[in-house]
C-alpha cells in the first residue's frame, strides 16, 4: 500500500493549498486551483485501493488560512463519496473541522 501524506502543518496561503495537492496527487496541468477542480480530479482519480491518505493538520496557535476549513470538508466528502484514496485519520479531520469551524485567519 502507497501510503500519502498531505502536510498542511505551515500552509499559508490557499495557492499553497492547491500546489500541494497538485504535486501529491499528480492532478492534470489544467487543474483550476479551485474547490470545484479539486472535487472534479478526486472524482476521476483511479480506484486502485493501494493509496493510504494522512492529513497532517496545523497546531491550533498556527496561523492557518480558513480556506483550509473548505479544502478538508472537500477531501472528506470526496473520500467518502468515492472511496479512493483511503483515509486514514478521518476523526481526527472531523475533531479539526469542528474546533476550528470559523478558523483559521484571513489570508493576507
Amino acid at each position: 500500500m502507497k501510503q500519502v501524506i498531505l502536510d498542511f502543518r505551515t500552509i499559508k496561503t490557499s495557492k499553497q493549498i492547491h500546489n500541494l495537492l497538485s504535486e501529491t496527487f499528480d492532478f492534470p496541468s489544467y487543474y483550476g486551483a479551485n474547490l470545484d477542480a479539486l472535487w472534479d480530479c478526486l472524482s476521476e482519480m483511479p480506484s486502485s485501493g493501494q493509496d493510504a491518505v494522512t492529513i497532517l493538520l496545523p497546531e491550533a496557535n498556527f496561523p492557518y488560512p480558513s480556506y483550509l476549513n473548505k479544502v478538508l470538508s472537500t477531501l472528506l466528502e470526496a473520500f467518502e463519496a468515492f472511496s479512493v484514496p483511503d483515509l486514514q485519520n478521518s476523526s481526527e479531520i472531523r475533531d479539526f473541522l469542528s474546533l476550528h469551524a470559523s478558523g483559521g485567519s484571513p489570508e493576507t
